[in-house]
């Protein structure tokens, strides 16, 4: 048999897969990164929605909407049926794919918030991956785009579980890409770097952020420090040029910041929260703080040890690695829809 006909058996025997994601040039490219894990283990079919297309903005603008309101229940009930109504217009699939019943599996990836008619789709089990359900706005969003509805559904944060309902709900947290969060051999240039937003004082969620950086780049002041924004191959290294990266996070949630910086093989600095030392074990993968004092102490410490801090990166280089890549959470989602079981080296 010709090695073009094995492939094609191959082929035919692999599950077919129907992933739907956002675009946008602006915003992260970690769904770019899961489409190309997915296809290295089943057939997979992309279809894109663009981030400011009019669906989305109607979606997330009436989740905002009943946030506010969602404390009066009359109100609420009200506004609910009426935002319904205005945002339950379905988005045709059939235009994908000529064969419906071929697919197995539609994988929607959060930040997508459509309502999609999967009626044609009769063999497809339906997933949602919750990825920023951590504000009302954005929860209520989802729900507005049926994601309740769906046959499972994934939350990237445990805390929130409990918005979405029991015995379909799983805990998916985020991941590291190997082929792109990696180590570089590369001389240090900084002692500490902090990669993202410093939100104005007036933010909502962002305030204590710009407090702390604030606070630390003071007592900081004899070290070389970064602070700022970065695109993805920048920031990686940034990461493999500093001593300790840190990381602080809007609400206490485990963010796709600690596996970037793990996954890079560099010291994380984290604020201490439940959800990361669910999986990470402080001063064995990385070093947790939980005052602006006790991370400006421990900066100093690591910063001036470099034994400790390299011992410790290492071990959550390996940890990040050995079982929280993309590979292992496509892996999850693949036998939690369709029982579809792989193999990850």
């Amino acid at each position: 048999m010709r090695d073009s006909d094995v492939a094609l058996n191959k082929y035919k025997e692999l599950p077919w897969v129907l992933i739907i994601i956002s675009y946008d040039k602006i915003i992260r490219y970690d769904n770019m990164y899961l489409v190309d894990v997915l296809s290295k283990y089943v057939n997979t079919i992309v279809y894109l929605v663009d981030f400011g297309s009019f669906n989305v903005k109607v979606h997330n603008y009436a989740g905002r909407l009943y946030n506010k309101v969602s404390n009066r229940k009359y109100v609420s009930r009200v506004m609910f049926k009426i935002l319904r109504s205005v945002v339950n217009r379905k988005v045709s699939l059939e235009r994908v794919v000529k064969n419906p019943n071929l697919i197995d599996l539609i994988f929607v990836v959060d930040p997508v918030r459509v309502n999609f008619d999967f009626k044609p789709f009769k063999n497809a089990v339906r997933a949602y991956w919750s990825q920023d359900c951590i504000h009302g706005g954005d929860y209520y969003a989802q729900v507005f785009s049926d994601v309740l509805d769906y046959d499972v559904i994934f939350c990237a944060h445990k805390p929130y579980m409990y918005r979405f309902p029991s015995g379909k709900t799983y805990w998916l947290p985020f991941a590291c890409n190997p082929k792109f969060h990696r180590r570089i051999n590369l001389p240090f240039v900084y002692d500490l770097v902090f990669v993202g937003n410093v939100p104005s004082q007036r933010s909502k969620y962002g305030y204590k952020r710009r407090e702390l950086i604030m606070y630390l780049g003071e007592r900081l002041s004899n070290y070389k420090v970064f602070v700022g924004n970065a695109y993805q191959h920048d920031m990686v290294w940034l990461y493999n040029k500093s001593k300790i990266v840190l990381n602080v996070s809007r609400v206490g949630e485990l963010n796709w910041r600690v596996f970037e910086v793990l996954g890079c093989g560099r010291l994380l600095l984290t604020d201490r929260n439940a959800e990361v030392g669910e999986l990470f074990n402080d001063k064995e993968h990385l070093v947790m703080y939980s005052s602006k004092d006790e991370l400006v102490e421990l900066a100093k410490y690591y910063i001036e040890h470099d034994y400790e801090r390299e011992k410790i990166a290492e071990r959550g280089y390996m940890e990040c690695h050995k079982n929280h890549t993309l590979d292992h959470r496509v892996k999850t989602v693949l036998e939690r829809t369709i029982g579809f079981k792989i193999e990850v080296n």
